[in-house]
C-alpha cells in the first residue's frame, strides 16, 4: 500500500470513527473539548455526513484512486483555514482548531506522500 493510500485510509477510518461517536454520543465528546452540550439535531446530522465521506475515503483508498486523493487537497486545507477564521471571530471555541491541525496534518502527509509517487 502506497504513503498516500494509506494517509487517505487513515483519515477515512478517522472521519468515520468521529460521525459515529457523534452521532450517537455527541455530547460526551463536546464536554470533553469544552464545548456546550446540545439537544439540536443539527450535530447528529453532521456527523452522518461525515461519516458519508469517511466511506468514500475509504472506499478510495481501497480502489487506490489517486486522483480522488489530489482532489481532497483542496478542502482538506480549506476547512482548517475555516477553523481560524471561526475562532478568530469568536464565534467558536479556540478548542475547534484541534480539529482543523488534524486535517491539516493528514493533508500535508497525503500531498508529501503523492510527491514521492509517479503521477
Amino acid at each position: 500500500m502506497s504513503g498516500a493510500t494509506l494517509s487517505v485510509l487513515a483519515y477515512g477510518i478517522y472521519l468515520i470513527v468521529l460521525g459515529v461517536i457523534y452521532m450517537i454520543i455527541p455530547n460526551v465528546p463536546l464536554k470533553l473539548f469544552g464545548f456546550q452540550p446540545t439537544t439540536e439535531p443539527w450535530i447528529r446530522v453532521m456527523a452522518a455526513m461525515v461519516l458519508i465521506v469517511g466511506y468514500y475515503y475509504v472506499q478510495a483508498a481501497r480502489h487506490r484512486l489517486t486522483a480522488f486523493y489530489r482532489w481532497t487537497l483542496h478542502c482538506r486545507v480549506f476547512f482548517p483555514l475555516f477553523t481560524v477564521v471561526l475562532v478568530a471571530a469568536d464565534m467558536v471555541e479556540p478548542m475547534l482548531l484541534l480539529f482543523g491541525l488534524i486535517d491539516l496534518a493528514g493533508a500535508i502527509w497525503t500531498a508529501l506522500a503523492l510527491r514521492g509517487e509517479a503521477p
